[in-house]
């Protein structure tokens, strides 16, 4: 472990990358379980689609059969609410259990025992199959100090370590910070997480690394550190390309009819466009919205959307998400505001509260 620290600090890690392992084997008739541990990057905040829920849809697009696990499945509220409230997603229609908190560091994920299980703990209750870790950047931002920045790389070991001790054939991804603008620290950081898998890595419990996401600072993230809707996409890319050899084969593809009338050359598929914040296919915004403030609950009511499969609604800091096209918020409120949910997702329709 030394001598890997002092080869990277003398400059020579290369570029993190990839590791190809071979597949390993899920328990018998059962999806693998995957178990992601990471800070408010990874949770997400209130009205956040998540980059789990792109790595979800990519994965199941892919055909491969897989079990999300985990103690939380919200995000985090994005006023006056707990660190680990269960916030409401973009689109919910994914699964979302994890183990994500906002602002948890490394260390806190190896000692912390009172506020949330620590790794050991996670995994005894968990069983996961794999394990996708992405902290780090708490660390780096305030934890750790010039004298002690790469004492990181000696969690990773203690956490592998800690996993393993409670499930000896867990198989890990260890994500790289894609924030390479918070300095030399991250990109030292990223250059050695592929020699420490190596060197981690056994027959029976297998590391491998994602590659850095390839984030530019206010266009993958709306502050320093959170991703947009494009980073978020970006980010779940680069963590199912390494979690995927981790994973059993996907189910085939079903056959085609062939008919006569078929073109020999297929046509090309192109994919839609996806912008910074809106993702492509944007649905209609809810018409005929009314809110109505009574007593100490609004009442909301608009048209269904065609395409819609729920709505989110938010009056003040409440929100509410719903398969109808009416809903009633607790509190009070001067405005509310509507969007619908499916393929993609609509712009707000936003209405004066009746009182």
């Amino acid at each position: 472990m030394k001598t890997l620290i002092a080869a990277v600090a003398a400059g020579i890690a290369t570029t993190a990358c990839a590791v190809t392992v071979a597949p390993t084997p899920a328990h018998a008739n059962e999806p693998p379980r995957i178990l992601v541990v990471g800070d408010s990057v990874t949770q997400g905040k209130d009205g956040d689609y998540s980059w789990r829920y792109f790595a979800a849809q990519r994965l199941a697009q892919e055909r491969y059969n897989v079990d999300f696990v985990g103690p939380y499945r919200g995000t985090k509220l994005n006023v006056d609410g707990p660190r680990n409230s269960d916030g409401t997603y973009a689109n919910p229609n994914f699964d979302q259990d994890h183990a994500a908190r906002w602002g948890v560091t490394m260390w806190e994920a190896l000692h912390l025992d009172t506020e949330a299980p620590t790794i050991g703990e996670l995994v005894e209750a968990q069983q996961p199959d794999v394990i996708v870790e992405t902290l780090g950047i708490n660390d780096y931002s305030y934890r750790y100090g010039d004298a002690e920045w790469m004492r990181l790389v000696e969690h990773v070991n203690e956490f592998v370590t800690a996993a393993r001790e409670a499930k000896p054939d867990v198989d890990i991804v260890l994500g790289t910070l894609p924030q390479r603008w918070e300095g030399d620290r991250v990109d030292w950081y990223n250059a050695a997480l592929p020699g420490l898998a190596a060197e981690l890595s056994t027959t029976e419990s297998q590391i491998t690394t994602t590659e850095v996401a390839a984030w530019t600072r206010g266009v993958d993230t709306y502050d320093a550190v959170h991703p947009t809707l494009a980073g978020e996409q970006k980010l779940a890319d680069v963590v199912v390309d390494a979690l995927t050899p981790l994973l059993p084969p996907p189910a085939p593809a079903p056959a085609s009819p062939v008919t006569p009338e078929a073109s020999a050359v297929p046509p090309a598929v192109t994919q839609p466009e996806v912008g910074t914040n809106t993702p492509a296919g944007r649905l209609a915004r809810p018409a005929k919205v009314r809110a109505d403030q009574r007593g100490v609950r609004v009442v909301v009511r608009w048209q269904r959307v065609e395409g819609a499969e729920s709505y989110r609604v938010k009056c003040g800091p409440r929100s509410a998400v719903t398969k109808r096209a009416k809903v009633t918020v607790r509190g009070t409120a001067a405005r509310c505001k509507v969007r619908a949910i499916g393929d993609g997702v609509s712009q707000w329709s936003a209405v004066r509260v009746k009182r």
